[in-house]
């Protein structure tokens, strides 16, 4: 009977090292092919799960819908998943992104926002919702049909959009600084007529 001889833990430690960090990609370095200057695929969402996230998104009844149904010049999305930690540590950011929108009464019509949750049901979403108190409404994909149009990107993933679904702002992976990027969308909105 020939004997199993295990590496030195030294050459275990250093092998998982190399697959981890080079064959792994970093959180927001992933295949994202969406950039500004390009149109966002067309998908349907469902309907938003209560009254007050239809009233906010100015959908005039419940039912599926397109984006291009939201009656602002911009919207936000958040391409996320409520497993992702890094999803998760992003929600303060996201979640003052909203209290900034909603506290100027011009950005408040110009920018909806609305998450779209890879996976989840609609059960783990309002768990999530409550959880990390998320303002905005987000709307599960758990077959990820919206995620699979999206070329499967690192999540969580933001894409600014027009109501033509052109993409005019980015970022992809954990958001280090939300006043950064409302700023961007600010200047973005103040250029929308």
């Amino acid at each position: 009977m020939k004997k199993v001889i295990f590496p030195p833990a030294h050459n275990l430690i250093f092998f998982l090292f190399i697959f981890f960090f080079w064959f792994l990609p970093a959180p927001g370095h992933g295949a994202t092919i969406l950039a500004p200057g390009m149109k966002l695929p067309v998908f349907r969402l469902s309907s938003p799960a209560s009254a007050e996230a239809l009233h906010y998104l100015g959908l005039t009844k419940a039912g599926p819908f397109f984006l291009s149904q939201v009656p602002s010049k911009l919207i936000l999305v958040e391409i996320l998943s409520v497993f992702c930690q890094y999803c998760q540590k992003q929600t303060p950011a996201m979640n003052r992104i909203y209290q900034y929108t909603q506290a100027d009464p011009n950005l408040a019509k110009k920018i909806k926002m609305i998450g779209i949750v890879a996976v989840g049901d609609q059960k783990a979403v309002e768990a999530f919702k409550t959880a990390y108190r998320v303002k905005f409404p987000l709307i599960p994909d758990p077959k990820m049909e919206i995620f699979g149009k999206l070329q499967n990107p690192s999540i969580p993933l933001l894409l600014l959009v027009n109501r033509q679904g052109d993409i005019l702002l980015t970022h992809s992976g954990y958001l280090n600084d939300a006043d950064d990027f409302f700023g961007k969308m600010k200047k973005i909105a103040a250029n929308q007529k």
